[in-house]
């Protein structure tokens, strides 16, 4: 299996604390999801595809929008996607054709598109 980049060791530290903290959202100071948000914007391109795409796979409303039990659930599939060998780093996500994913395969850009989970945020004027 390849070395995790830095970028998916700090994700994958982060989501095992968020973890061990009973999904509650306090695994950093600002939330999940402001630090997911920084992590697609100056990141993304040292992520791998299916960690890309597993966060392109929240909701709009974000990681605080979801219930402990779907939270958990979530921080479970990165963290396994975390796992799986792949050498796709800044590869595009695989995942289905919904709004949020469309738009950001469709750009080679690291900051996350207009509509998509982790862009929400900064629509709104939340976060930076």
């Amino acid at each position: 299996m390849p070395p995790l980049t830095t970028a998916e060791d700090r994700l994958r530290k982060v989501l095992e604390l968020e973890r061990a903290k009973g999904c509650n959202d306090r695994a950093v100071t600002a939330g999940l999801d402001s630090f997911l948000k920084n992590l697609a914007r100056n990141d993304a391109r040292d992520l791998t595809s299916p960690v890309f795409a597993q966060l392109q796979s929240l909701p709009v409303a974000g990681y605080r929008s979801l219930t402990p039990l779907k939270r958990k659930a979530w921080l479970e599939a990165v963290l396994a996607a975390l796992k799986r060998p792949s050498s796709l780093v800044g590869a595009q996500p695989a995942a289905p054709n919904t709004p949020a994913t469309t738009a950001a395969r469709s750009s080679s850009t690291s900051t996350p598109q207009p509509g998509s989970p982790l862009s929400a945020n900064v629509e709104r004027g939340q976060g930076g």
